[in-house]
């Protein structure tokens, strides 16, 4: 079976196609593309929920900090990016916290997180957002989970939120191909 991963050291850069598995333990493993196969509950391990949940408990108690930290890196990657947000930062801030702690709670439960992702994915390409944002989302979302965790930032850690992250962006690029709840698809026929 062919995967598709994200090949990485300090940035997310285009995806290459590799065979085979990769280890859990790849420090390089990033993520996958919205037609893999894998699934939230078969590639998080059991202890990457607990590393997830627990450097999460760490960020919901900065979580306007952790936010802010985001957006400012995301934008300083791609200024472009700010136009596609309509609302207010610390408006857009709390959906980001609410939806990466939805996220982090709903671990292992993979018919619920799933298409919730997929929904949200859907919604998001009615605001611009295309596919290949996520890797600079993904850029942004490791560049503050670094710099808000400091030294609970470890290797397994950021590991965890590696492939964790690689599997949200799947499941809302999915959403994408997949609409749900009639939402409607910029360029795709109802």
């Amino acid at each position: 079976m062919i995967k598709i991963l994200f090949m990485t050291r300090n940035r997310l850069p285009t995806p290459r196609r590799v065979t085979g598995s990769v280890p859990e333990s790849h420090p390089t493993k990033v993520g996958v593309r919205p037609e893999s196969p894998w699934s939230i509950n078969n590639t998080v391990t059991t202890e990457q929920i607990h590393l997830l949940r627990k450097s999460f408990d760490i960020i919901e108690r900065q979580e306007h900090v952790a936010a802010l930290v985001f957006y400012q890196h995301l934008f300083e990657i791609d200024p472009s990016l700010r136009r596609l947000f309509r609302t207010e930062i610390e408006e857009q801030s709390r959906k980001l916290m609410d939806m990466l702690g939805l996220a982090v709670s709903l671990l292992g439960d993979a018919k619920a997180l799933e298409p919730e992702l997929e929904r949200l994915g859907a919604r998001h390409v009615t605001y611009g957002v295309r596919n290949e944002h996520y890797t600079t989302v993904g850029q942004a979302m490791l560049h503050m989970l670094a710099k808000v965790l400091g030294p609970e930032w470890t290797t397994s850690t950021r590991a965890a939120w590696t492939e964790f992250y690689g599997l949200l962006a799947a499941s809302m690029m999915r959403g994408v191909e997949r609409p749900s709840e009639g939402l409607p698809v910029p360029g795709r026929p109802d």
